[in-house]
C-alpha cells in the first residue's frame, strides 16, 4: 500500500533500478532522475567508472577513482514534497557518497514534523570531508532536530551513538 520515491541522478544506476523494478513488477515505486541536496538548480555530478560505478557524488571522487562528469538537476526534499503535496513520509534512506548532510539540510521542514520519519543512512567521514564536514556534524544536525542516532553492531543490534 505504501509509495516509494527513489532519486537517482546517475544514468547507469537509473537504468539498473528501472530494470530491477520491471523484473520484480514493483508498481508502487516512482523514480526521479534528479539529485537531492540543500539547493535547487543544476550541478556537476561525478559518475564512477568501471568497478567504481556505484561511487557517484556531487563532489570529485578520491584520487584514483575514474569518473566522468555530467550535469544533473538538483532539488531539495522539502521542495519535492511540497510540489507533490506529499503529506506523510515514514522513512528516508540516504546513500549519497558524502552529501548526507546536504540532503538533510534540504529537508529541514520535513525533519520538524512529528512523528519524525526514520532515517537510514551509511556514511564515511572521508567522503563527507570532501563536502567540508564530518560525521560528528551530521549527528549534531540530527540531534538539533530531536533525533536519536544509532549504529548497527557486529552482533546485529542497535547501539546508541553519543
Amino acid at each position: 500500500k505504501g509509495l516509494v520515491i527513489a532519486f537517482e541522478p546517475s544514468p547507469h544506476e537509473l537504468q539498473r533500478l528501472l530494470r530491477h523494478l520491471r523484473l520484480n513488477r514493483c508498481s508502487n515505486v516512482y523514480v526521479e532522475s534528479i539529485a537531492l541536496a540543500d539547493f535547487i538548480g543544476i550541478a556537476e555530478f561525478y559518475v564512477g567508472l568501471g568497478s567504481h560505478n556505484a561511487l557517484n557524488s556531487l563532489q570529485n571522487p578520491p584520487k584514483g577513482i575514474p569518473y566522468r562528469r555530467i550535469v544533473v538537476p538538483v532539488t531539495t526534499l522539502d521542495r519535492y514534497i511540497s510540489q507533490r503535496m506529499i503529506n506523510n513520509v515514514d522513512l528516508i534512506k540516504i546513500d549519497v557518497e558524502g552529501a548526507e548532510l546536504l540532503v538533510l539540510k534540504g529537508a529541514k521542514n520535513l525533519l520538524q514534523k512529528l512523528p519524525h520519519p526514520i532515517i537510514v543512512c551509511e556514511f564515511i567521514d572521508d567522503w563527507m570531508e570532501r563536502f567540508g564536514y564530518k560525521g560528528k556534524e551530521f549527528y549534531e544536525f540530527l540531534r538539533e532536530h530531536k533525533y536519536q542516532c544509532f549504529r548497527a553492531t557486529n552482533e546485529e543490534k542497535l547501539q546508541a551513538i553519543m
